[in-house]
């Protein structure tokens, strides 16, 4: 019984679910806020997503609230944390 409940324990934590307001920008406008801000007291977490036609994404939460950009290519960033998978819900 021991195992079952530490194996569902380790299922849960590979997965994190973050709720709150997302804001999607562009590439320029995502540049500009990391400029503003300069490097200090946030993260920037970089992975890939789609099957087909991969685009990087980005987040950083500033302020209680979540940036996105999606690109084609690479931006000139300070990457704190790369994401093995990133899953983003849009509506």
């Amino acid at each position: 019984m021991a195992y079952v409940a530490s194996s569902s324990a380790v299922i849960i934590s590979s997965h994190v679910r973050a709720g709150g307001t997302l804001v999607e920008l562009s590439k320029n406008q995502f540049l500009d806020l990391i400029r503003r801000f300069g490097e200090k007291d946030f993260l920037v977490i970089h992975g890939m997503i789609g099957v087909l036609k991969k685009k990087h994404l980005y987040l950083t939460a500033i302020n209680g609230i979540t940036f996105i950009c999606e690109t084609a290519e690479e931006l000139p960033v300070r990457v704190d944390i790369e994401a093995k998978r990133l899953h983003i819900l849009k509506y």
